[in-house]
């Protein structure tokens, strides 16, 4: 009987009470030593690497949730975004990075795509960080585990990690003769197949490839063209061998390609008073219908190159991973979301990133002191290349201020051009000493130097919407737009140092009390679209946060059940905001915030075939200090894209029928209503919502066939929003009580389907 954890958070509070009254009774057992072995019953194992070494989930003294392969297939988890069904303190929009959306770890999110800036939450497979935010749904297939690391993680995983750590293993090739074929069918025409073949090319080498492809129609209808809008196309493989050089040293090759044809982002107006029919159609069936007047697309092609060599003697282990990545972005989107128009947006992205990284360990059966010291080298060069159409209508703040300041009502078109080089160096070390058989202490640190360097330049017609402020080029002698080329080279050095110390303390078998306190730091950067010469070289400074954690990791009933529970509160300084003025993103540092919550994780198997699942996340997040880049007070606003409270509940059930195994799955995620802006626009802000999944599958023999759904009573409703009020009305220049106009996307619809396994 296959006993996996896949997030399925409670059947009903009876389940987390017995567990919770059952935590004392532990307490009066011996405790035996550390090393007792005991047969594998109740709930599965997982070993993880967030320590940089193999070892239990259950003894990481950090806030850490471990999904094993078979939760992977069972619960669908094809990308970062399905991720919040089963961890609660994550939300993703499911929607392109472009869109304003992304993922969101602990309230912390970045919307900022331009080649200056960097994402606040790392996504590491194999060990290789991804380092751009449309890397952030990639495709996942063919994968060991996935390891969801809250908070810093500054101190192994250095930059960029500093709302957390997505960390990714990809599944390694067998010395037996593997083969898995999935395929599925379900609504919106969606056709997915995935096949892995895996097995020995000799005693000592061993090699796998896995393909996958997906793709479906869109789920909105653009009225204006006709076209469905949000279809997907994507083909990836990925092929890896690794060689056993001798019993101790072994080393890993594999290459990675992935290649996506995305339909157009479907985009909504919510406004107040309702639009003119000229902007937007009225009796528009909202979101199943959108009005634009172009569809656009996005294409996508990536690649990567992964070569790991490992070591494991008697008294020292070494390991080395070089990696060399790319991609190549291609989109173009409506920005403004009516029929007419008025602006858009089509940007050209060539990315190329090259790591090493080294490590020295202790051996893998070490005791009293396990180690890790390392260096790590990394360089990337982001060219990119946006061009912004804008011709707002008459009348409106907008276009009135272009006509008086001598820009012309346009239409303009406005590209900007970015290259940029990033390095970075580190050096880093982490020790966990076993002062006694109960009690140990961690303490780490890594010291970071990075460079980034590069040229910004914004050039042709000149809008009020990019470029805010009296112009500071000679005005055109007989009318027409403004033009010219504002020009600027960045170059940035900034040093840090992210450390970590934890004490971890087990009064018994399976019981863990830790404390921790560790920093993490997001790198600076620049904004991509900049209106004058005075701000093309600002630079926004990269933000740090403190977090810390009391943390209790716990098993009992024999091995049935569990309660994981983190308390913890992150302190922000220069915090990074990406806020939408005009068509720009612009990236500031708030002055500071600060992000208290707690979150519970329970696992329960009260009899046999029946496991049970409840996750629940408190997260209260808040701007302490915060002028944005257009001067407004946001201090004490709550950040935008976060609930207060998320409970996911998952139960599922297993028992024989005839030679097989039936399994009937359930679960619903609970989010409280949050914002969607750091404004905290009521008009914007999202009620509580509630989603169902259900699944029924068969399995007999090498084969399994999966009913499934997810959102089962469709639940629609807004994740993400702009304010562009500004190009619709002369007054007021962005949203308020009486009149506004929000640019906002949706969630998916429901969506389900039927899926075939075989296995050899």
């Amino acid at each position: 009987m296959r006993l996996t954890m896949k997030a399925r958070y409670l059947v009903g509070a009876s389940c987390l009470g017995m567990t919770l009254v059952s935590v004392p009774a532990v307490f009066a057992q011996e405790a035996p030593a550390q090393e007792t072995a005991r047969p594998q019953t109740g709930i599965e194992d997982i070993v993880v690497t967030a320590n940089r070494r193999t070892e239990n989930v259950q003894d990481v003294p950090l806030s850490i949730t471990a999904i094993s392969s078979s939760d992977i297939q069972s619960e669908r988890i094809q990308s970062t975004s399905d991720l919040g069904r089963l961890v609660p303190t994550i939300t993703d929009a499911g929607l392109p990075a472009v869109s304003g959306g992304g993922l969101t770890i602990r309230g912390i999110r970045g919307n900022d795509r331009s080649a200056g800036a960097d994402p606040p939450n790392g996504l590491f497979v194999d060990g290789v960080y991804f380092g751009r935010p449309e890397d952030g749904d990639a495709l996942l297939f063919d994968v060991e585990r996935i390891e969801v690391l809250r908070g810093p993680q500054g101190t192994l995983f250095g930059k960029n990690v500093v709302g957390g750590a997505i960390n990714v293993t990809t599944r390694a090739p067998t010395q037996e003769l593997h083969a898995t074929v999935i395929g599925t069918y379900g609504n919106y025409n969606r056709i997915e197949g995935q096949a892995v073949v895996s097995g020995p090319l000799s005693d000592t080498i061993a090699a796998s490839l896995a393909v996958q492809s997906q793709s479906s129609d869109g789920y909105a209808r653009n009225v204006i063209t006709g076209n469905d809008l949000m279809g997907t196309s994507r083909n990836a493989i990925r092929g890896r061998v690794d060689f056993e050089v001798t019993p101790e040293f072994t080393s890993s090759f594999s290459a990675n390609y992935e290649r996506v044809r995305d339909g157009g982002l479907a985009s909504y107006q919510v406004s107040n008073p309702g639009l003119p029919a000229i902007y937007y159609p009225p009796g528009l069936n909202q979101p199943k219908e959108v009005s634009q007047n172009i569809d656009g697309f996005r294409n996508r092609n990536a690649f990567s190159f992964i070569a790991t060599q490992n070591y494991q003697g008697e008294s020292i282990g070494f390991k080395s991973i070089t990696a060399y990545r790319g991609s190549s972005n291609h989109t173009l989107y409506d920005v403004d979301g009516s029929l007419s128009p008025i602006t858009s947006q089509e940007q050209f992205d060539r990315y190329r990133q090259f790591s090493q990284e080294l490590q020295l360990s202790s051996p893998e059966d070490a005791t009293t002191l396990r180690w890790v010291a390392g260096l790590y080298y990394f360089r990337a060069t982001t060219d990119q290349l946006s061009v912004n159409i804008i011709r707002p209508p008459d009348g409106t703040f907008v276009n009135v201020l272009n006509n008086q300041l001598g820009f012309g009502p346009g239409p303009h078109v406005t590209p900007n051009s970015q290259d940029v080089l990033t390095l970075n160096y580190a050096a880093f070390g982490q020790a966990t000493l076993a002062i006694t058989d109960q009690l140990n202490l961690t303490a780490g640190i890594r010291y970071t130097i990075e460079k980034k360097k590069g040229m910004s330049a914004t050039f042709g017609d000149r809008d009020v919407s990019l470029f805010p402020g009296l112009p500071e080029l000679p005005l055109p002698a007989a009318g027409g737009p403004l033009t010219g080329r504002i020009e600027g080279n960045i170059d940035r050095t900034w040093k840090a140092w992210t450390p970590r110390v934890a004490i971890d303390y087990s009064p018994a078998e399976d019981i863990m009390f830790y404390a921790s306190a560790s920093r993490g730091f997001k790198g600076g950067g620049f904004t991509g679209q900049n209106g004058s010469l005075a701000t093309i070289s600002r630079t926004f400074n990269p933000e740090f946060a403190w977090n810390y954690e009391l943390g209790l990791r716990s098993r009992f009933l024999d091995n049935r059940a569990q309660v994981n529970a983190t308390l913890y509160q992150m302190d922000y300084s220069n915090l990074q905001v990406t806020t939408i003025i005009g068509t720009s993103r612009v990236t500031d540092n708030a002055a500071d915030a600060r992000i208290r919550g707690a979150e519970v994780e329970t696992e329960f198997i009260p009899v046999e075939g029946l496991t049970t699942s409840l996750s629940y996340a408190y997260t209260d997040a808040k701007y302490r200090n915060y002028i944005d880049g257009s001067g407004r007070n946001l201090s004490g606003n709550k950040f935008p894209g976060v609930s207060r409270h998320v409970v996911n509940l998952r139960a599922d059930y297993e028992w024989d029928v005839g030679e097989g195994t039936l399994t009937l799955s359930g679960g619903l995620t609970y989010r409280s209503k949050r914002p969607n802006n750091s404004v905290n626009s009521p008009e914007v802000t999202v009620a509580p919502v509630t989603t169902y999944d259900a699944s029924l599958a068969y399995e007999k023999g090498s084969v399994e066939l999966r009913l499934w759904a997810r959102n089962l009573t469709n639940e629609r409703y807004v994740v993400t929003a702009n304010d562009v009020t500004a190009f619709f009305y002369l007054s007021p220049t962005s949203a308020n009580a009486t009149t506004s106009s929000f640019l906002v996307n949706y969630s998916a619809p429901r969506t389900f389907g039927i899926t075939g396994t075989w296995r050899y």
